[in-house]
């Protein structure tokens, strides 16, 4: 059994160190890439900046306005989101909830987004209370990419169907892994509760017991809340980035921008994001390829996608970092007046 143990150990070290270095690769890819295009397509970071400046006007403010209202909305609804999981562990309040989200988009800005979302939500969690919450947190966000992976498959169908001039193998077959990834996710959902029995049919899973068995712990209507709430987050953020493109004055129709719009999405959940920066290149260089198909200029996709990049990425970074070392400053002021 302890040779079981040490086996199961070394081969998580080794899956953990070589899922580290694949996503550095996978970083260092879409940079070189990104830059490799904007290279090959001769654009000039002027014009990008010319756009930059030229969207920053009086007649834009209440269209940025309402963007940037519905970022606010849109960490609301994942803090009430988080406050139904973590509940079931401990009683946290919404207050506390949005602090949680804010602090984990602060932390994904100096570590993995996906470690840093965990680590920030663990923040105003108690010790002994942590293991369980971890299920709580992927559960948040497993469902949170199921429901990009439907938006997603519905643009790249529509893509397949309308746009490219042929269907590669690799297009097939990435389509029908969303397609499996979705009744997937349908099974999982729906055989949560037996859990417990693949625990203990299958011992080498053991050691994620008392991060998982959570799940069974949710009812139905929780889970549809949290599938709401997940629902109500993607469109929400897919309404900014039409809301930015149309700043922008990309002129295509609202359906094959929508489409774009889930695509971008969709390669953002699958490619394996290292931190912040990567998402800006994953971003940008999904929404060159794509609106090149448009005859679009790369100079207004460039401009576009960094404004939204900056909206729901950096700029909550930066107020959760001062939610955070506010917070620091809170409890080291508690311990002194004890």
């Amino acid at each position: 059994m302890q040779f079981i143990s040490k086996t199961i150990g070394l081969l998580n070290y080794k899956f953990s160190t070589f899922w580290i270095i694949f996503k550095w690769l996978i970083f260092c890819t879409v940079i070189y890439f990104l830059y490799s295009v904007i290279r090959n397509r001769q654009v000039d970071i002027g014009y990008v900046i010319y756009h930059l400046n030229r969207v920053l006007s009086v007649r834009n403010i209440f269209f940025f306005l309402i963007v940037f209202l519905l970022s606010f909305l849109n960490w609301s609804l994942e803090a009430k989101k988080w406050q139904i999981l973590v509940n079931q562990v401990e009683i946290v309040s919404f207050k506390d909830a949005f602090k949680s989200v804010l602090i984990g988009l602060s932390f994904g800005f100096i570590s993995q987004a996906d470690l840093g979302d965990l680590a920030g939500k663990m923040v105003l969690i108690k010790n002994e209370n942590r293991k369980k919450s971890t299920g709580a947190v992927l559960l948040g966000g497993g469902i949170q990419t199921y429901i990009s992976l439907i938006f997603g498959t519905f643009g790249l169908t529509y893509f397949m169907i309308n746009v490219f001039s042929s269907i590669s193998t690799f297009e097939f077959a990435i389509l029908n892994l969303c397609f499996l990834g979705i009744f997937s996710g349908i099974v999982l959902l729906y055989y949560r509760k037996n859990i417990n029995f693949v625990f203990d049919n299958f011992s080498f899973l053991a050691y994620l017991k008392p991060f998982l068995i959570i799940l069974e712990s949710y009812s139905n209507l929780e889970i549809i809340q949290v599938f709401t709430l997940s629902v109500s987050r993607y469109l929400i953020f897919s309404l900014q980035f039409l809301i930015i493109l149309f700043i922008f004055q990309i002129d295509l129709p609202i359906l094959v921008l929508m489409m774009i719009i889930f695509l971008v999405f969709l390669v953002k959940t699958i490619v394996p994001s290292v931190s912040f920066l990567s998402d800006l290149g994953i971003r940008s260089m999904t929404s060159l390829y794509l609106f090149e198909f448009y005859k679009i200029k790369s100079s207004i996709v460039i401009a576009s996608t960094f404004t939204i990049w900056f909206i729901n990425i950096l700029l909550p970074v930066i107020i959760g970092t001062f939610v955070f070392l506010r917070l620091k400053k809170t409890q080291k002021k508690s311990i002194e007046d004890v």
